[in-house]
């Protein structure tokens, strides 16, 4: 009898301690979420324990497709999709470590962890390095997968708490489940039609410029700035700067000529954040790069561009309507 009692008490201290090795290791939540943008959709699992969030056009600019926070922890994360050729995926690696590097005020670029590898079949790379989020000190981890019809970046903070490299492993178990599920040629195309529409082109003998759009995103104090988004080809003979072409322009509001101005340190506009680090290289003769002039906002109204005469362009002024949400 006692041999049957201690038997059954061992049956159920096993029972019992699978049970417990069960709930350590769930790592994801149940539901699958499905996320679309720019016509590229994709499904995954978000880390156990994160939900939703639903102002992520506040929190995050208005590019974001997705936002989640943990809700056992400070950290939180944001999804951006892109149209597969808008990202040159050619030395991707090493070109964004030393950007994030730079950006982050590492003084080796190795300090920046990166691992490239797959996901699911598709190329994907990791960085992890510390950075300012909403003025804590964070974690935070940038995955960048390039999957057949888009690329898929995803930046999540992360809390420096005693949790932290459990809390990674989640995350990059999350990120182990990202898969590509369909691709809308029709809306990708609108899309890109309607930017397109509101594009403004102007050249001169050293370079020409596309202006692909513009925001509205917050500054120090509060204060609105206006975002300039171009793409800019250097069509000189020597490597240049493409922020240089704003000095063959004027910026005003109203009667009042805009200041540039600078993105917080602590901003979490991580595209934006890019387009105007990417305004400070120098790019060679022949090659083209995306970046972003910022403004500070006088008021609400329309801004004014007016063009030097050395510009050529199909106006010589044209009118911008300010975004009334970022």
């Amino acid at each position: 009898m006692k041999k049957k009692q201690r038997f059954l008490l061992f049956i159920s201290l096993f029972l019992w301690m699978s049970l417990l090795s069960a709930c350590g290791t769930e790592t994801l939540e149940k539901k699958q979420e499905t996320v679309e943008g720019n016509g590229v959709s994709y499904q995954f699992y978000l880390p156990k324990g994160w939900k939703k969030q639903e102002n992520i056009h506040d929190l995050y600019g208005r590019q974001a497709v997705l936002g989640a926070e943990d809700t056992r922890s400070n950290s939180n994360m944001f999804l951006l999709v892109f149209p597969k050729d808008s990202v040159k995926i050619k030395e991707f690696g090493q070109r964004t470590r030393e950007e994030l590097a730079k950006r982050n005020g590492y003084k080796k670029v190795e300090d920046v962890y990166m691992k490239e590898y797959k996901v699911n079949g598709a190329p994907a790379y990791k960085y992890t390095f510390e950075t300012k989020f909403n003025g804590k000190k964070m974690w935070a981890h940038f995955y960048c997968i390039f999957s057949k019809n888009g690329v898929a970046q995803w930046m999540f903070y992360s809390a420096d708490d005693a949790n932290y490299e459990k809390r990674v492993e989640w995350i990059d178990a999350a990120i182990n489940t990202v898969k590509e599920t369909g691709f809308d040629q029709t809306k990708a195309s609108s899309l890109e039609s309607e930017e397109k529409s509101d594009e403004i082109k102007l050249s001169h003998p050293q370079f020409s410029v596309t202006v692909t759009g513009i925001a509205k995103v917050s500054g120090e104090a509060q204060k609105q700035l206006l975002v300039i988004r171009y793409d800019y080809t250097n069509q000189s003979q020597e490597p240049k700067k493409s922020q240089d072409w704003r000095t063959f322009m004027r910026v005003t509001q109203g009667d009042q000529e805009l200041q540039e101005a600078t993105l917080p340190l602590d901003s979490n506009d991580y595209q934006i954040k890019e387009l105007v680090g990417n305004s400070d290289k120098e790019i060679q003769p022949g090659e083209m790069i995306q970046g972003a002039l910022l403004y500070e906002l006088t008021g609400t109204g329309a801004v004014n561009i007016d063009f030097l005469k050395e510009i050529e362009s199909a106006q010589s002024s044209y009118t911008l309507i300010i975004p009334t949400t970022e």
